[in-house]
């Protein structure tokens, strides 16, 4: 079972180009949460501008 376990966390993907300090790019999901928490907290924003 530890096998198993440890085999999925070694499944990271390498950096193609060799260069360690190139980072990993945004994917359109990284997108949709930042978005998601830009709207978040202008919503929030907006209701203590209500009360």
């Amino acid at each position: 079972m530890f096998l198993v376990i440890s085999l999925g966390a070694m499944a990271q993907p390498n950096n193609p180009s060799g260069d360690p300090d190139n980072p990993v790019p945004i994917t359109g999901i990284e997108w949709l949460i930042g978005a998601g928490a830009i709207l978040g907290a202008r919503r929030l924003m907006n209701r203590k501008k209500e009360r």
